[in-house]
């Protein structure tokens, strides 16, 4: 999917993902935290998906409220 979302961007285009991240604060000790996958995290996660799919420019945006957001720019 990644692979097909790089094919279509034009120059310049980016693409967002939003995985599970880190719960902190009162809010996390009050609600549920939806589950990590242990085995995708330790391969690198979004970040590496992202890479091996080609995006060159990859960032972490933030991390906030148990949610994860990954941007790859597609450069060419």
């Amino acid at each position: 999917m990644l692979r097909a979302c790089l094919r279509v961007l034009r120059p310049g285009g980016r693409v967002l993902t939003i995985e599970p991240g880190t719960s902190t604060g009162l809010r996390s000790m009050l609600r549920s935290a939806p589950a990590a996958q242990a085995a995708y995290d330790a391969g690198g996660g979004s970040s590496a998906a992202l890479r091996q799919a080609g995006f060159n420019a990859v960032r972490d945006l933030g991390d906030r409220e148990a949610t994860k957001f990954v941007e790859g720019l597609k450069t060419t």
